[in-house]
């Protein structure tokens, strides 16, 4: 009884594989040299051919994008008996390139000669470009954290210049060639914090003031900025759906991204040409986005920026979106534009690619979930001059903390330094007199400020709290117990520290 059922099981799982073999796999019969003389259905199909006689006679390589690879398999297979591939490209009859894995093994005649060359192919298409689109992703994310730690450092570097420039741009009032200079070192270091904030937007970690809007709204109010950034040479042509959904974005990032891209198509098309900005609503589904199947079914608003320019080729496309990534146009795609667009749009929640042909322009498309719901904004700070007040600052790095505690001082407070959380709490608890404003970084070599916070509430619950941060969203209201949560963004000019401080303890002021 269990040899018959054996047998049955054994004859099922041969019917099965001979069914899936005949389905999916193409298998083919071949000279020495290469030349089809057989092939199955599936062979035929996976080529675009209805008809598997019509690859009778045909050399393999002529069917390949690629010939070496199929001599060096024929050799392979003609010295040792066998050889396979796993990612070859090969032409189909209505000219798409697809990708398959191949094996190939001699066959011998009865008198043992080498005659003929066996061969099996599956298609692996879209296997490669889930491999490659996974591979970007993680190389994204990886220059992503790279971006933000470089950023976050560059603003506590950026915070002491700016600072210790103002105070030489007030204190040099009257030696005009020094305060020239002076003035010339703030101004470097706030083009310099232009470019974290760019770092931060690829790494998704700048500071979003998102609102329920309409794009064909913001397309309409950015559109003189864009024909102006395109010049004269270059036609804008808007084409906006009418009853376009709402998307909850920062109309101000959207805005850049948008001036980004024409400035990427003018220098595409220095002799001339058009950007097609196309604009619509659509529903995505598991149907018409087979191709991206890593977009989530819903409706989105459709943007489609299209020039006519030279084009990319793959590997520029596959790189595009990198900082500092350069296509063959000296400059186009430099420094961190692109990344930036790339960084706002997946903070947007949304999604972009590029398509391009070489001579055939370029177009970009990105995804916004519609809907969405409008953020309220905090409330406004009364201007009432505070009182004497002790603050403690909080810094693991000495040159900012220096620097803040020394500014501070000059503007009448009494201060507290620390270098980190387990020395503040010490010293807090230790302090005599009441502490009126916690000033301190986010992220500290021992604990967090949010954590330190609200260690230092439990001793004193009417204890305000400033948060800095070079790295915009990293404390929200979940962080922090109930009330205003007040952040300063690094780099920060001192005039600015000192009315954030002020606002900060007017608010105390007006709740005591």
């Amino acid at each position: 009884m269990m040899e018959r059922e054996r047998a049955h099981m054994s004859k099922g799982h041969e019917a099965f594989s001979q069914r899936f073999e005949d389905r999916w796999v193409g298998r083919f019969l071949a000279t020495v040299d290469g030349r089809v003389v057989e092939a199955s259905p599936a062979m035929a199909e996976l080529l675009g051919l209805t008809d598997p006689q019509a690859l009778c006679g045909r050399e393999l390589a002529e069917l390949c994008a690629d010939v070496p690879p199929v001599h060096r398999l024929f050799t392979t297979v003609r010295g040792v008996g066998r050889a396979a591939v796993a990612d070859l490209p090969l032409i189909r009859a209505d000219g798409e390139m697809i990708r398959v894995a191949l094996a190939l093994e001699a066959v011998f005649d009865a008198e043992g000669q080498f005659s003929k060359v066996r061969g099996l192919a599956f298609e692996v298409s879209e296997s490669v470009e889930t491999r490659q689109r996974v591979n970007g992703a993680q190389r994204m994310e990886a220059l992503g954290r790279l971006a933000g730690g470089i950023a976050h450092e560059f603003n506590n570097l950026l915070t002491v210049i700016t600072g210790h420039g103002d105070r030489l741009v007030e204190s040099l009032n009257q030696d005009v060639a020094l305060a020239r200079s002076a003035s010339a070192i703030v101004r470097s270091a706030h083009r310099a914090s232009v470019l974290t904030q760019q770092l931060l937007a690829f790494s998704r970690r700048q500071v979003f003031r998102p609102r329920v809007v309409r794009l064909d709204e913001v397309i309409s109010d950015v559109s003189p900025l864009i024909v102006g950034v395109l010049g004269e040479t270059v036609d804008l042509r808007l084409h906006l759906a009418p009853d376009l959904p709402s998307i909850n974005v920062d109309p101000a990032q959207i805005s850049q991204v948008l001036v980004h891209l024409a400035a990427y198509a003018r220098e595409a098309m220095p002799g001339g040409g058009s950007l097609t900005l196309n604009v619509l609503g659509i529903a995505a589904d598991t149907r018409n986005m087979g191709i991206r199947p890593w977009i989530r079914p819903g409706s989105y608003v459709k943007v489609s920026v299209t020039d006519t320019g030279d084009g990319l080729d793959a590997a520029a496309q596959a790189h595009i979106f990198e900082p500092f990534f350069s296509s063959r146009h000296q400059g186009v795609g430099g420094g961190l534009g692109l990344a930036s667009i790339y960084g706002i749009v997946k903070q947007s929640g949304g999604y972009i690619w590029v398509e391009s042909e070489v001579g055939r322009g370029t177009t970009f498309t990105l995804l916004f979930p519609a809907g969405g719901s409008a953020t309220a904004s905090g409330a406004s700070p009364s201007d009432a001059v505070p009182g004497e007040a002790t603050i403690l600052v909080v810094e693991d790095d000495e040159s900012v903390r220096v620097l803040i505690a020394d500014e501070l001082r000059r503007r009448g407070y009494r201060v507290l330094e620390s270098a980190s959380g387990d020395e503040a709490r010490d010293l807090f608890a230790g302090y005599s007199s009441r502490i009126h404003l916690l000033v301190t970084d986010v992220v500290l070599h021992s604990g967090s400020g949010p954590t330190l916070a609200s260690r230092l509430r439990t001793l004193e619950p009417t204890l305000q709290v400033l948060y800095m941060t070079g790295l915009p969203g990293s404390v929200s209201a979940e962080d922090h117990p109930p009330g205003e949560v007040w952040v300063i963004q690094k780099p920060f000019s001192l005039q600015a520290l000192a009315d954030k401080v002020r606002a900060v303890l007017d608010r105390r002021a007006s709740q005591d």
